[in-house]
């Protein structure tokens, strides 16, 4: 009997990266020295029952980003016979 998958705790944070600024006074793009990281809400998902549902959630999650942005997912997974 092959077991069946069944995730749980979902968490999906978004996370966004800023490499540069712009500059009004040069009208230019200045590089950072350090990237600015900025996380928004997590959001949390009890259950997720297959595969399927786990990545419906995250494309629909993925709206959320932004061109230079992730996801950071954090999940258990459970097998179940």
């Amino acid at each position: 009997m092959k077991p069946s998958y069944y995730f749980s705790d979902l968490e999906i944070t978004p996370v966004e990266k800023q490499t540069t600024r712009y500059d009004s006074k040069k009208e230019k793009h200045i590089d950072l020295k350090r990237p600015k990281i900025t996380r928004g809400q997590t959001i949390k998902v009890n259950h997720c029952s297959d595969l399927f549902d786990l990545v419906e959630e995250i494309k629909y999650h993925s709206k959320e980003i932004d061109y230079q942005g992730h996801l950071e997912i954090k999940i258990n997974v459970e097998e179940m016979f």
